[in-house]
């Protein structure tokens, strides 16, 4: 007994001096720590890309006229939905039809997104800051900067061009989709893209809680200056940024991968 006692603890030790030797194998570190530094460089190379807006001569469409809008009659019947819990009532105000090149975006699902959650507003999933008209066409854009915040674009243009851009060609849009397919196909856009999207310009409110309403001129600024857009289709005419995307991605799994 004493000896198979005595064996079992010399079996057992020498099997953890095993595991010790495997986990310390200079090279299974060095392909680790290799593994870890590309992850986070390839990481680091796709967020960098990713927040870069393609250039003029890359765009595939750069003459884009502004939104078509048309009002619909006061009489339009408001429209009620749930989703997330929530009774939505959409007060149906114009057709819509936009495309552009996305500049700036926000995500409400954001860890630095506040009031979506605070107002339990699920149905507005996405902001598109979007342009359109000379600042594509003569490549004004290039020159500028471009922000979001929870339901805020900003845009910022040196003084060489100040004199030039027209910030009637910009517009944020609050985007509302109820269809999964439309979510998902809004969730898949990125900054850089060039989009095109249909529906309507809708005041809502959410539970009977005060309304928000729509913007239907593109010549206000400040509060109330976005357009409120419930989405009936949307289509990708170019994505600039999914390449990125995939490098951003593909490093962060490598990089967990070699932990």
């Amino acid at each position: 007994i004493i000896g198979r006692i005595i064996g079992t603890r010399r079996k057992r030790k020498t099997h953890i001096n095993r595991q010790h030797t495997t986990l310390t194998n200079p090279k299974t570190a060095k392909r680790a720590l290799m593994g870890l530094l590309m992850g986070a460089g390839l990481f680091f190379l796709g967020h960098c890309g990713e927040r870069r807006l393609p250039g003029y001569g890359s765009l595939q469409n750069p003459n884009v006229e502004a939104p078509r809008q048309e009002l619909l009659p006061a009489s339009a019947q408001p429209e009620y939905l749930r989703f997330g819990g929530k009774v939505y009532t959409l007060y149906p105000r114009a057709r819509y039809e936009l495309e552009g090149l996305i500049v700036s975006q926000h995500r409400s699902e954001s860890v630095w997104d506040s009031m979506h959650e605070r107002t339990g507003d699920y149905l507005n999933s996405r902001d598109f800051c979007i342009i359109w008209g000379r600042l594509l066409s003569e490549g004004l854009y290039e020159e500028m900067s471009f922000r979001s915040g929870d339901w805020t674009c900003y845009a910022q243009a040196p003084a060489s061009i100040a004199g030039r851009v027209d910030y009637r060609e910009l517009a944020n849009n609050h985007v509302l989709a109820k269809d999964d397919t439309i979510r998902a196909a809004l969730d898949g856009i990125e900054k850089g893209d060039e989009v095109r999207i249909v529906g309507r310009l809708v005041d809502y409110d959410i539970d009977g809680m005060p309304m928000r309403k729509t913007s239907l001129v593109r010549d206000d600024t400040e509060n109330g200056a976005c357009e409120t857009l419930f989405v009936e289709s949307v289509s990708v005419i170019a994505s600039h940024g999914k390449w990125w995307k995939r490098v951003r991605l593909f490093g962060r799994g490598l990089f967990l991968l070699s932990l």
